[in-house]
């Protein structure tokens, strides 16, 4: 499935669910950038439940694309802080790591 079809696809399968935003699916510019936003608050706005194969597969085509553009970050190759080997700091787009496991330290509340 092409990108594009892709997209369409997730759309159409998330507006059938909700209805409610079809209206605001008319307005959305057809450009390939704003149906991607459109998918994504689609996304946000979606209660949990169970999604069929199909849009499972078509959603990891899609998002394994869009990573593969954007280049992975081969944790493996990251240096460790000094003083601990177990850490690593790194800063950019999460989505690009190859890890098992992040943590985001974006939180400034104190937790003491």
């Amino acid at each position: 499935m092409k990108e594009t079809e892709q997209l369409q696809f997730l759309t159409e399968t998330l507006l059938d669910e909700m209805p409610q935003y079809r209206r605001e699916a008319k307005r959305v510019p057809r450009g390939a950038e704003e149906q991607r936003r459109f998918l994504r608050c689609l996304m946000n706005v979606r209660e949990p439940g169970t999604l069929s194969e199909r849009f499972l597969q078509a959603q990891d085509e899609l998002l394994s694309r869009e990573r593969e553009k954007k280049g992975v970050v081969h944790v493996a190759e990251l240096l460790p802080i000094p003083g601990d080997e177990r850490l690593i700091l790194w800063q950019g787009d999460i989505t690009r790591l190859d890890a098992d496991a992040i943590v985001n330290a974006a939180n400034t509340a104190s937790t003491t």
